[in-house]
């Protein structure tokens, strides 16, 4: 059995374990004392901006602390000196504004890790919601050693532009930090707002039983991060196969022993010719650095192309074309989500619009803790078409600049 297929079975006898265990079937409930509140030991340990005035001093009423006061904005009521939270920038996904809040003893001051499972967001501040500056897309990231890292993504979440607090609940899971990550807001371009962050313990009967779903939750993690870099590493060697060419045979005559005579001097090279290839209905000029898998073996009939490009991050970038047939009816937004579902246990950035070649498109990018995934969605004729570029994690702005040169090259023939 290959380690892929060792990783596979033991995820899934544990899960048929967890499900088995009766003990396990108790379902958490959330605490009520919100340990993010400054005054129950919570603080803010770092942060990505905060409204700054003129003589660039972060403005108080609007200062990233507010977060944790326990102060809220309530109908027309707003507290003097506690509006709530805004940042210097616009949010996305590829430069997320983010704050760190870490759990210490309201005692002793020491920092504590704790069991979480619930995290609360109220997005109301003194600017009403109509202006789009409301925090929109989140994603909760733990850490249980240090305000650095390493983060542990435990879900992504959309808080609706209502003036209500939003309750977000997930596995409990031990935690030292708790890394807020927003990637949009309600459609402002001046900056995100956010009023108040609260964090719930997990309530579960005996200490036994906390460390051992803790236990497990790391081990799951584990085994998928496993899985995740041995899917990579086998695409990889997949392409490499693939775009492997044989060296040519010995010309007739040609001798097999004795001493090599003095190499020809090879004829310098000409300009080269900048490759377009077809792929019905569609084309594309290889750009150099780019290199093309002519036997694309078992990836598939619904894959046309595989090429492999420069490397980014240490990692050598596959992009893949694939076309698939549609039932009559099915809408981009409809594909792009099946597409997305391809990619189960990664973090899914928000679909953007896009245009490629005049046709309009749906852009997300899937990350797995080894590898992003940058996909383009749109539909043609009768099918739905897949472009998606595997780089490393970490480095999304860098692999989508070396992506463009083929994405400006693409080109809609009319059928023939």
């Amino acid at each position: 059995m290959n380690k892929c297929a060792l990783c596979v079975g033991i995820l899934g006898g544990l899960a048929a374990w967890l499900v088995l265990t009766p003990a396990l079937a108790v379902p958490t409930v959330a605490g009520t004392t919100n340990i993010a509140a400054a005054a129950n030991g919570g603080r803010i340990v770092a942060f990505s901006s905060e409204l700054l005035d003129e003589n660039k001093q972060p403005v108080s009423k609007w200062q990233v602390t507010n977060l944790i006061d326990g102060k809220y904005v309530v109908g027309s009521f707003t507290p003097a000196d506690s509006y709530g939270w805004a940042s210097m920038g616009v949010p996305s996904e590829e430069r997320p504004e983010w704050v760190i809040i870490g759990f210490t003893d309201a005692n002793t001051g020491q920092e504590v890790t704790r069991l979480i499972s619930r995290v609360v967001i109220d997005p109301t501040t003194d600017d009403p919601p109509f202006i789009g500056r409301w925090v929109k897309g989140i994603t909760l990231q733990v850490s249980s050693t240090t305000k650095e890292g390493p983060w542990m993504t435990v879900g992504r979440f959309l808080v609706v532009n209502r003036p209500v607090k939003q309750t977000f609940d997930f596995p409990p899971v031990e935690a030292r930090y708790l890394r807020v990550l927003i990637t949009s807001n309600h459609g402002s371009d001046k900056c995100v707002e956010m009023g108040e962050i609260e964090v719930y313990e997990a309530l579960v009967p005996g200490e036994q039983l906390d460390e051992l779903i803790i236990r497990l939750e790391n081990v799951l993690n584990d085994l998928k991060r496993y899985r995740d870099a041995q899917l990579y590493k086998a695409a990889q060697e997949s392409t490499a196969r693939v775009t492997e060419k044989p060296a040519p045979p010995a010309p007739p005559g040609a001798a097999t022993e004795g001493p090599a005579g003095p190499a020809p001097t090879p004829a310098p090279p000409g300009p080269a010719t900048p490759e377009r290839l077809h792929l019905g209905g569609m084309s594309l000029v290889l750009p150099p650095g780019w290199s093309r898998a002519e036997d694309l073996g078992d990836l598939g009939t619904n894959v046309l192309l595989v090429l492999t490009g420069p490397e980014v991050g240490g990692q050598e970038l596959v992009f893949t074309v694939s076309a698939e047939p549609l039932a009559p009816g099915t809408s981009l937004a409809d594909f792009a989500a099946s597409v997305a579902r391809r990619w189960p246990d990664a973090t899914l950035g928000e679909g953007k619009s896009v245009q490629l070649a005049g046709v309009g498109a749906r852009y997300f990018v899937a990350s797995s803790p080894t590898a992003a995934y940058l996909n383009y969605c749109l539909l043609r004729d009768d099918k739905g078409i897949t472009f998606t570029c595997v780089g490393p994690p970490g480095a999304i702005e860098e692999t989508q600049q070396a992506l463009q040169p083929l994405l400006d090259s693409l080109q809609m023939e009319a059928p023939g």
